[in-house]
């Protein structure tokens, strides 16, 4: 056996004798921080700006935004006045994409909910 063969199989050998570590690869690092759903909309949503990402789990545009999705939901976190979120159209926000016409992705939208309660003076 060469020197190459017997370091590979040296890490083969304590990569599977190695003891699993539980929740290590459990979680999805795709998943959003903030995602809204039909049961959190009204709520989440109710008087302010929105910024919103409709987006499916299995489209390469969505997974190469989502680093810089992550950080713009991270830096307005604590926001009163502003939502930045995730709705996931192949999930449990199926509904909401069909009510704003999703039709490719990701698709982002910017809005309000806000109501007028007076005009702007110039």
């Amino acid at each position: 056996m060469t020197m190459r063969t017997r370091t590979r199989s040296a890490i083969m050998t304590l990569l599977l004798l190695a003891p699993a570590r539980p929740g290590v690869c459990e979680e999805d690092p795709l998943r959003p921080l903030f995602e809204l759903t039909p049961a959190n909309w009204k709520e989440a949503t109710e008087e302010k700006i929105l910024f919103i990402r409709f987006q499916a789990p299995w489209c390469g545009h969505c997974k190469r935004m989502h680093r810089a999705w992550e950080s713009l939901m991270k830096e307005y976190a604590g926001s009163g006045t502003k939502v930045i979120a995730d709705v996931d159209c192949a999930g449990a926000g199926r509904p909401l994409c069909e009510t704003h016409e999703v039709r490719g992705f990701p698709t982002l939208t910017v809005g309000s909910t806000r109501k007028r309660r007076s005009k702007c003076a110039l």
